[in-house]
């Protein structure tokens, strides 16, 4: 086999390998883009609504949902310093909750409560 050949080939694969391992991590606030909505179904669920009107679940460990929403509320990914993997957090009141999933979804439930900003 020629190195003409070889490369094109190797690049398949690399392009092939990369992108299976892509579609298995799970979803960041980074992935996602901006948030423009949300809204608090509970104390550790919230469905946040990004710039393209796309809504997504957020699960949380914690009951952030509950802390004082009034000021507002961020919602971040970080790098975790001893894994070196992205971890989304949502912070409300300067209580810090770690996300554990985000999933895409049509809509809210309808048990979700609107923000108040």
């Amino acid at each position: 086999m020629t190195l003409n050949k070889l490369i094109p080939l190797v690049a398949l694969f690399s392009l092939a390998a990369f992108g299976a391992r892509g579609t298995d991590l799970p979803l960041q606030f980074k992935d996602i883009g901006g948030v423009k909505e949300w809204r608090a179904d509970g104390a550790a669920i919230v469905y946040v609504k990004n710039d393209s009107n796309q809504w997504y679940k957020v699960e949380m460990y914690e009951a952030c949902m509950t802390q004082n929403t009034q000021k507002g509320v961020q919602f971040l990914t970080e790098r975790d310093f001893d894994t070196n993997q992205p971890v989304s957090k949502v912070v409300v009141d300067h209580h810090i909750c770690v996300v554990t999933s985000i999933s895409k979804v049509s809509a809210p439930s309808p048990t979700a409560k609107r923000n108040a900003q």
